[in-house]
Formats: C-alpha cells, sequence, structure tokens
C-alpha cells in the first residue's frame, strides 16, 4: 500500500485520470535506480525487477509510479538532463507516468547540446588570435570541458551504456553531442599548432580523443581509478590538467608555477 491505497484502488484512480501525489524524495530515488540500473545492464537488458530489487520494493510498487520501461527509461533521461543543470525533477501530479512521447525527450537533448555549444568557451574562443598566456588558455577551456564532463556524468554513463539499443539516441548523442567536442578540440589543437603554442602533431583528431578520453575516464568514471589507489577528486582533476598541459603545449610557453 502507498498513500493508504491498495494496488487496485490506484488502477481504478489511473483509469479515472485522477490525480494523485507521491513523496517526492520517493519519485527522485525511483530515477536514481533507475540510471544506475540502465548504466550497469544497458536499456535491452534491464528489466523493471531490477530497479525494484535496487530499490528494496516490489515490482507492483514501482509500477504505480511508471507504467512501462519505456516511461521509466525516459524518466531517468529527463533526470539527468535536470540534474545536470542543477534543478530538481518536477514530481508529476498524475502517476503511474505513461509511455512516453521519445521524441519529446530527444529535442530536449538536444537543445542542450545546442545551449552547451553556444556557452562553452573551447566553442567560443576566438582561435586566430593567439592568446598571451598559451598554458593559461589551455587549462580553462580543457578545465571547463573537464567540469562539463562531471556536472553530466551521470547522463552521459546512461547515454554510453543505451545508445548501442536506441538508434534514435545514439544518433543525437553522437552527431549533437560527441562528435562536434571532439571536433572543437581537434581544431583548436590543430590551429594552436599551427600558431607554435602546441606541440606538433602528426593527427590532431587522435591527440583530441587522447585528450577528451583521458579527461573522461578520472570526470565520468572516477570509480575506475579510486577503487585501486583513493585519491581527491579535486587533487585529481589538478594532476590530470596539469600532465595533459605539459603534454600539449610547447615547453617554452610552460611557465614554471
Amino acid at each position: 500500500m502507498i498513500c493508504g491505497l491498495t494496488f487496485d484502488d490506484v488502477e481504478r484512480n489511473v483509469n479515472t485520470a485522477m490525480a494523485r501525489t507521491r513523496p517526492t524524495r520517493r519519485f527522485q530515488n525511483i530515477a536514481q535506480a533507475a540510471i544506475e540500473s540502465f548504466t550497469e545492464f544497458g536499456y535491452r537488458r534491464c528489466k523493471m525487477a531490477d530497479v525494484a530489487n535496487r530499490m528494496g520494493i516490489a515490482p507492483g510498487t514501482l509500477y504505480l509510479y511508471v507504467k512501462s520501461k519505456e516511461a521509466l527509461f525516459d524518466l531517468a533521461i529527463r533526470y539527468t538532463l535536470h540534474k545536470g543543470r542543477g534543478e530538481e525533477l518536477p514530481t508529476p501530479q498524475e502517476l503511474p507516468l505513461m509511455e512516453p512521447d521519445f521524441d519529446s525527450t530527444l529535442e530536449q537533448l538536444k537543445a542542450q547540446f545546442q545551449h552547451d555549444q553556444q556557452t562553452m568557451a573551447i566553442y567560443t574562443v576566438d582561435m586566430e588570435t593567439q592568446p598571451r598566456d598559451a598554458r593559461s588558455e589551455f587549462m580553462t577551456l580543457i578545465g571547463e570541458v573537464y567540469d562539463q564532463m562531471e556536472q553530466w556524468r551521470l547522463g552521459i554513463r546512461l547515454l554510453n551504456s543505451s545508445v548501442l539499443d536506441h538508434p534514435e539516441l545514439a544518433q543525437v548523442w553522437m552527431t549533437q553531442g560527441r562528435q562536434p567536442l571532439y571536433a572543437q578540440v581537434s581544431r583548436y589543437l590543430m590551429i594552436r599548432s599551427r600558431q607554435g603554442l602546441v606541440r606538433p602533431m602528426l593527427e590532431p583528431k587522435a591527440a583530441a580523443v587522447m585528450l577528451l578520453d583521458t579527461c573522461s575516464s578520472f570526470a565520468i568514471y572516477p570509480q575506475r581509478h579510486r577503487s585501486r589507489l583513493d585519491y581527491d577528486p579535486k587533487h585529481g582533476r589538478a594532476t590530470v590538467l596539469d600532465l595533459l598541459a605539459h603534454a600539449f603545449i610547447r615547453a617554452e610557453h610552460i611557465k614554471h608555477r
């Protein structure tokens, strides 16, 4: 029973579109458990029972909140969008959540990627003008990329684990999320190398992959490293960025600090 209603009572209320509310924290916990389960198992292998077991509730209780796995996955995606923006996911007035129009969720993802490309410094920096301090610029640009990865790590993990089972999601994530960033970092490295600020590279695209995958490894999947040696995440960030700066910026432009 939830809020004094049996499962049958809930079903009758749903069929008559009767509005009702649920504890906000419970709804947030469902979204978090869904993200963890979809990330671990992928979309196709994940079952409603996996999410219920992670929460320690009966599967029937979970169905009071979400009608299907499709609705649960949509909830997980929308939760990561709100979480990445530092917002609380609104609790719906009517439950269970029905199967969504997934196109609307994809549009929200597209809008977020477009916002990033309009506001992140790596996209807006004037690359034709040489900076006074190449290292400082590098630390600022790549530091923001690192922080964005860390801020959106729940959503990125979810997307990475689900795209193989979701062609439409894969298309949006790859063409509007990942590829523009990799292309922009590659362009930045190529231009700064041509200007004599970044070390010469045989293939700037490969260099961009190495740089971003290093940031991703520490910002998005830190548990892989900290399970071996625990360390302060802030010091880890500073160490990664400092080593990357020394790897890419020409020695004469590295000021000893």
